[in-house]
Order: C-alpha cells, then sequence, then structure tokens
C-alpha cells in the first residue's frame, strides 16, 4: 500500500499508476512461481 500511495503522490498519472501495478503484479506472479517449484 505504501508504494502504491507514493506513485500517486509522485506522479498522480493513472496510466503511470497502472504500468507500475502491472510491473509489481508481474514480479509478484514471477516469485510466485519460483516459490511453488
Amino acid at each position: 500500500m505504501s508504494i502504491k500511495m507514493a506513485t500517486k503522490i509522485w506522479q498522480p498519472s493513472s496510466l503511470y499508476e497502472s504500468e507500475i501495478n502491472a510491473i509489481l503484479i508481474k514480479r509478484q506472479f514471477l516469485h510466485t512461481l519460483r516459490s511453488s517449484q
């Protein structure tokens, strides 16, 4: 949550925020794939 708030304050552009969210989701997805193996 703190990262999301920081990005909102830093650059309120919704497009930019969605880019950040997509990257974070990808990283989390890769992490779960690795730990599941």
